[in-house]
């Protein structure tokens, strides 16, 4: 707990702060990633099913159905949309498996968080 607690403040003091442009590429580099492994893997095996079974269970919950499954022209609940959007990232994203890709946060920070931005390119953070 006492590593979330130094993140949490470490955030919290750094929130006003201009990021470095090293910074800003790499962060670019990491939102483009997540939107490219969620176009090709929005068809991929199993995903179709996870979205229809988002839209069913969490369409009128968490949100009302406003949050988008992205490329798919269809919303559900917040919960639903970042399941069904992290499922089509998740689904063909061979990178994180790769040794040269440690450190990589997609796989664990952008994936989950992005998942749930709306169309507007607000962040939705659940319990913020």
């Amino acid at each position: 707990m006492h590593a979330v607690r130094s993140l949490a403040d470490h955030v919290h003091a750094a929130h006003d702060l201009e990021p470095a442009a090293e910074t800003r590429e790499a962060a670019i580099r990491c939102i483009f990633d997540l939107v490219c492994a969620v176009v090709v893997g929005l068809d991929a095996s199993d995903v179709p099913g996870v979205r229809r079974i988002a839209q069913d269970m969490f369409g009128s919950t968490f949100g009302g159905g406003t949050s988008p499954i992205w490329f798919a022209r269809v919303a559900t609940g917040m919960v639903g949309a970042a399941w069904s959007n992290s499922a089509a990232a998740s689904a063909l994203d061979l990178d994180d498996g790769n040794r040269l890709a440690r450190r990589h946060p997609d796989a664990a920070v952008i994936r989950h968080h992005g998942a749930a931005w709306r169309s507007d390119a607000s962040l939705v953070m659940a319990g913020a």
